[in-house]
């Protein structure tokens, strides 16, 4: 749901309940940066509701009295931390509408969210669909829907921008920041200087960019408050970042810079007011570009608009048929010249799935292709190409047409040109391919006519690389028979894949020769071969759904119907990728090591068994025996081993609270952590780390 929808429902909401008296943005860590502007913009510009900011935990445990049902609840979290889905909670059993923002649907905030929107990370993402730009989207909604805010529609406006303007950005920021850093690397202490809007920027930047990634003191000040305090501590060496605001407390910024120039060397100046030119250069180039769009759109838009109308109608006709009187009354409606007169002969062309050109062609450029070729080939003959659409499962319908009712006495030049039409795809384009054609008549015939064309590409699934005539075609007598299953799963069992690969073969060259490998034939081989494989995996104990459950095994499992060449492909990564994991698993900490790996880097989450289960393939309780038997402990002692060593790491080597201690080796229940800790060590937290951080 957009974000535009969601404060809508909202409103609605509110509405019956006295209207909105309060929002709040909740999140911790750069979250809690990212939603500083959403925050601000409500506070500045709300007339008649509130807002204020809490972190995730004070939110849980200080949880403000005036939260209820007339409140709204913004809480951020990339990945949803434990504390900030209790806040989702939190806010939930107060009452209050919950919208919660996070990396996807599958997050555990996702889960509690009343509303949710997601939202990109990472180096290469969109700014336009960043937590900030969502939390100031989610602001100029509310103001907009509440209140009528005047600035609406230029703040959407300014959305086309943003992603340009933070690029313009960048360039113009980047080599003046290279060259500070290099000059400060090695200093331990710094300060960042913001105010109004900026100042989540300056907290972003300390406790996330300088403390949590550089491990170097960072302070985040307010311009307004520089001066009660810290500008005491300003000297010459001290490096200090300075991001001035072209907003209303610019003037807080400029007294800083006036100080700074007098008393300060080590400083860098992020003047967001020289931003402007790059915002009106973005804008000039968006602008710029749409008006380039509109005129090519407008040249081009008839003729897509006749080429989407034909592949509307045949696609109508081959769906459900349609009377001569019908379909040229349909066609007259969209001021398509058909009449009575007219014949017409469908072709079916299926490019072979795995071609290793295939990803080259999307299908809109095939249909271009395939039309231009054809009617170049068809140029100097009475017959045109009507349409060309694709329709899945990855077959191209061709639609020709002839006015002259006597034309198709005359085939032999129409087979010619189908023939030279599918040399020429196989050179350029595809090296196989499937093409069978029908027969001409008129439109009464053509829905029967692309079914009798299917039934023929399903019968004759080893015939490629020449056309196929509906009328000369004869449907071949080959039956499934395979007395070969006691060999597979012999084969199977001594582990030798590349000999059940190639009887398989064989029983397939077999077949080609004795008559044509059919659908039907291949259905019966897969589905034997499928259970084969799937049984011997469960009799090890291995969850062979979850193995092959990944979008390339799907593709492969589905185009395994097309031909015996997608048959061995789907064979062969069936039967090797089974027999490979069951060597794997049975190698010495093979297992064990991926499990405690994935421990290691996820212990500050919630980790279940059968989660890990999941990551390996097996049966849970199997992989907690084998776990035990390589490990000598179990999984969930391993994982509380884990937490107890790196707690014992932050009580010794930092100065951070007990509490968020345990919050950060993945207890949210500060008297759980306690207990485990002192079981596993002999020592409450705070003993512990006044006993051997002294030492």
């Amino acid at each position: 749901m957009e974000v535009k929808q969601i404060i809508a429902e909202i409103k609605e909401k509110m509405d019956q309940r006295g209207g909105l008296k309060h929002m709040y943005f909740v999140a911790c860590g750069g979250s809690k940066a990212a939603i500083f502007p959403g925050l601000y913009l409500i506070q500045s510009e709300a007339k008649n509701f509130s807002a204020t900011t809490y972190t995730s935990n004070e939110f849980v445990h200080a949880t403000p009295k005036e939260l209820d049902e007339r409140c709204i609840a913004v809480i951020c979290s990339l990945k949803a931390t434990p504390e900030t889905v209790k806040a989702v909670e939190t806010a939930n059993a107060a009452g209050a509408i919950t919208i919660a923002m996070t990396g996807n649907m599958q997050t555990g905030m996702a889960k509690v969210g009343q509303y949710v929107v997601t939202y990109s990370n990472g180096d290469h993402q969109d700014y336009s669909d960043s937590n900030q730009a969502n939390a100031l989207r989610i602001g100029f909604e509310v103001l907009q829907q509440f209140e009528n805010w005047d600035k609406y529609e230029k703040a959407m406006e300014a959305y086309q921008y943003i992603d340009e303007i933070v690029s313009e950005g960048k360039k113009n920021c980047l080599p003046a920041a290279q060259a500070w850093a290099e000059k400060v690397e090695h200093e331990p202490v710094f300060y960042v200087l913001a105010s109004g809007p900026n100042y989540g920027v300056a907290y972003s930047m300390c406790c996330c960019h300088f403390m949590e990634m550089q491990w170097r003191h960072a302070v985040c000040l307010h311009t307004g408050e520089y001066f009660h305090g810290p500008f005491e501590t300003t000297d010459k060496k001290l490096p200090m970042i300075l991001l001035m605001s072209e907003g209303r407390t610019r003037a807080l910024d400029e007294r800083c810079l006036k100080f700074l120039n007098t008393y300060a060397e080590n400083f860098i100046i992020i003047d967001f007011e020289k931003l402007k030119a790059a915002v009106q250069r973005a804008a000039e180039s968006v602008a710029k570009e749409k008006k380039i769009q509109d005129l090519r759109q407008e040249s081009i838009k008839w003729n897509q608009n006749r080429k989407i109308l034909q592949q509307d109608i045949w696609k109508n006709v081959l769906k459900s048929g349609f009377s001569e009187e019908k379909f040229c009354e349909t066609a007259a409606q969209r001021q398509l010249s058909y009449g009575p007169g007219h014949y017409f002969r469908l072709i079916c062309l299926m490019p072979e799935i795995k071609s290793n050109k295939r990803e080259m062609w999307d299908t809109a450029t095939m249909e271009f292709v395939i039309e231009n070729v054809l009617s170049e080939l068809y140029e100097e003959t009475d017959i045109a190409v009507d349409t060309v659409f694709y329709q899945e499962p990855g077959i191209y319908w061709i639609v020709t047409q002839s006015r002259e009712k006597a034309f198709p006495q005359d085939g032999g030049r129409d087979c010619e040109i189908l023939q030279q039409f599918v040399a020429w795809m196989n050179e350029k384009i595809y090296p196989e391919l499937w093409c069978g054609a029908g027969q001409w008549e008129s439109v009464l015939g053509m829905q029967k006519q692309s079914r009798n064309l299917q039934k023929m590409r399903e019968g004759s699934l080893s015939v490629r690389n020449e056309v196929l005539f509906l009328n000369e075609f004869q449907a071949p007598q080959t039956s499934y028979e395979n007395k070969e299953l006691d060999v597979w799963k012999a084969l199977l069992s001594e582990e030798k894949p590349e000999e059940l690969l190639e009887r398989l073969q064989k029983y397939l060259d077999r077949t080609e020769r004795e008559g044509m490998i059919t659908r039907e034939l291949l259905v019966a081989l897969r589905t034997d071969l499928t259970q084969v494989v799937y049984a011997w995996l469960s009799e090890r104990e291995i969850k062979a759904y979850a193995l092959f459950a990944d979008a390339d095994m799907e593709n492969l499992h589905r185009n395994s119907l097309y031909g015996r060449e997608e048959m061995m492909e789907y064979a062969g990564v069936l039967v090797r990728k089974a027999v490979q994991y069951r060597q794997y698993i049975n190698k010495s900490d093979s297992v064990t090591s991926q499990v405690c790996a994935y421990i290691d880097a996820h212990y500050r989450e919630e980790i279940h068994r059968e989660e890990l289960g999941e990551l390996v393939f097996l049966n849970t309780d199997y992989l907690s025996r084998i776990f035990k038997k390589e490990k000598g402990i179990s999984i969930s002692n391993y994982i509380i081993q884990k937490r107890v060593e790196e707690a014992k790491k932050l009580l010794t080597q930092s100065t951070l609270p007990i509490n968020t201690v345990s919050l950060y080796v993945g207890y949210s229940n500060f008297s759980y952590f306690t207990k485990m800790f002192k079981d596993n060590t002999g020592y409450a937290p705070l003993e512990y780390r006044r006993s051997f951080s002294e030492k």
